[in-house]
């Protein structure tokens, strides 16, 4: 797809799949202008879903992946832009999440349900993230550094979950919140950046471990 919208234009992308196994590659899509009311729809189904950005792209507009209920993945090249907001809903399995290096301009909102699920981020996200899990383990491993800003709010739910910042400089939050989630479970919390804001950690049990190594 490479569309480019008059400047008076509503571009709307929408992909809505059934309930069996599903694959999507995109490959070099630019859509939209900066600035302009586009936006980009994936709504997957019950079966596993596979969504694959790969070489160049560019989303203006919010983005939104509903995966569904299947064991699912989204994988973004480091060489993906979103103008906008980014929200990505799982379901009931295993959610896995990578946005490698990509640019993120505003807030990436991810909620990965009850499964066991993973986010990974080594690239731009400026508008803030917000994490939500569900009753087994979660990994989230952000080795943004520099390159994380706005609100982090992380909460990993039940489970035994996997919490890292790493960047080894600072980290231009706003605040950062973490909730290990009302449990038994060991979680284990672990940030060697430079925070300049307010950490704020919740549910700390004492089968958790909070390590911060300057």
């Amino acid at each position: 797809v490479d569309v480019v919208p008059a400047e008076d234009e509503v571009l709307e992308i929408s992909i809505n799949l059934d309930r069996g196994t599903n694959t999507t590659i995109l490959t070099d899509i630019q859509f939209g202008t900066n600035g302009t009311d586009a936006d980009f729809n994936y709504t997957g189904g019950t079966g596993a879903d596979s969504v694959t950005f790969t070489n160049t792209n560019a989303v203006s507009g919010d983005a939104v992946f509903v995966l569904g209920n299947g064991a699912n993945s989204l994988e973004v090249s480091s060489t993906t832009t979103f103008d906008a907001d980014v929200t990505v809903t799982g379901g009931k399995a295993n959610d896995t999440i990578d946005f490698n290096n990509s640019i993120v301009s505003g807030l990436l909102s991810a909620t990965l349900g009850n499964g066991t699920n993973s986010l990974n981020s080594g690239g731009t996200i400026a508008g803030g993230l917000t994490y939500s899990g569900g009753a087994n383990g979660d990994t989230i491993t952000l080795t943004n550094g520099e390159d994380l800003a706005g609100d982090v709010s992380i909460s990993t739910g039940a489970g035994i979950d996997v919490v890292t910042i790493s960047g080894t400089t600072n980290v231009a939050v706003t605040s950062l919140t973490v909730d290990l989630g009302v449990d038994s479970a060991g979680d284990t919390l672990t940030y060697d950046a430079v925070f300049d804001a307010l950490i704020t950690i919740l549910n700390q049990g004492s089968g958790d471990t909070v390590t911060s190594v300057p």
